[in-house]
Order: C-alpha cells, then sequence, then structure tokens
C-alpha cells in the first residue's frame, strides 16, 4: 500500500514539474504573440499594411490556430490591394472561427476584386446574415450579384 502511495506521490509530482516548464513556455509563446498581434495593429492603423502583414504571421507562426491573426493579415493584405492573399487568409479564418465578424464580408469582396463573381456572393450573404444592418455588405452584394447576372436579385 505505501508503495503504491509513494508510486502516485511520485507521479502526481512528475506529471506537475513536467508540466510546468510547457506551461511556461506556452504562456511566453502566448506573450510574444500578443506582443506581434499589438505591433501589427498599430502598423495597420498607421496604414503600413505589408509590414502589419509581417507581424500577424509572426503571430501565426507562434499560434497556427489563431483564427483573429490570420482575420487581421487578411484584413491588412485586403488594404494593400494583395486580394488573394487576403482571400487566403481569410479562408483560414473562417474555418478556424466561422462568424468571425469581418470575414466573411472581406472574404467576399476580395473574392469579387478577383473577378470570382459567383464565390463571392455565399460570403457577401454570410456577412449580411451576420450582420443584417450592414451597408457595406449589402452594396458589395448588389454588386456581386448584378455582375454575375443576377440583376433581379440584385434589385
Amino acid at each position: 500500500m505505501l508503495n503504491r502511495k509513494r508510486s502516485f506521490v511520485l507521479q502526481t509530482v512528475l506529471a506537475t514539474l513536467l508540466a510546468s516548464p510547457v506551461a511556461a513556455v506556452a504562456q511566453d509563446r502566448e506573450t510574444e504573440a500578443l506582443h506581434y498581434f499589438h505591433a501589427g495593429q498599430q502598423l495597420q492603423q498607421a496604414g503600413s499594411y505589408d509590414a502589419a502583414a509581417q507581424q500577424y504571421l509572426k503571430v501565426i507562426s507562434l499560434m497556427p490556430q489563431a483564427a483573429e491573426a490570420y482575420a487581421s493579415l487578411g484584413l491588412a493584405w485586403n488594404a494593400a490591394g494583395r486580394y488573394s492573399e487576403s482571400a487566403q487568409a481569410l479562408a483560414k479564418a473562417a474555418k478556424l472561427k466561422p462568424g468571425l465578424p469581418g470575414v466573411s464580408l472581406y472574404f467576399g469582396i476580395d473574392l469579387l476584386k478577383l473577378d470570382k463573381r459567383s464565390a463571392a456572393i455565399p460570403h457577401l450573404e454570410e456577412a449580411l446574415r451576420l450582420e443584417p444592418t450592414n451597408k457595406q455588405a449589402y452594396l458589395w452584394l448588389c454588386a456581386a450579384l448584378s455582375e454575375s447576372g443576377h440583376i433581379p436579385e440584385a434589385v
């Protein structure tokens, strides 16, 4: 019985010791990622879209499942006119976290800018479903519908 208790205590202590450095590394990684994310936001607000994108890529390298980093990367590239890269980043953000604000709208806009009108329509409809009063989503959806030959639906 004593050996069993000792074994359990040793396993518990060992698990705690092993988990602590991992938890500390994870926390350091999150702190570093948050630093890059804030730097990206500041650069984006200053109009330095490519530099902002580089910061968001650093976040993604540290936290590859961070949907918000992909969304921010997509928005930065959209603002820089890099619609193909933006669409790829926004598609990843939508896959990781469906319904993330702005993703469907800008993904649809990117697809429209890339002359993929029919592909843009469901994303712009989703943007309107998520935000029914979003005038920008409505205008882009009307443009996508009319440019793809769906004029009655656009009106």
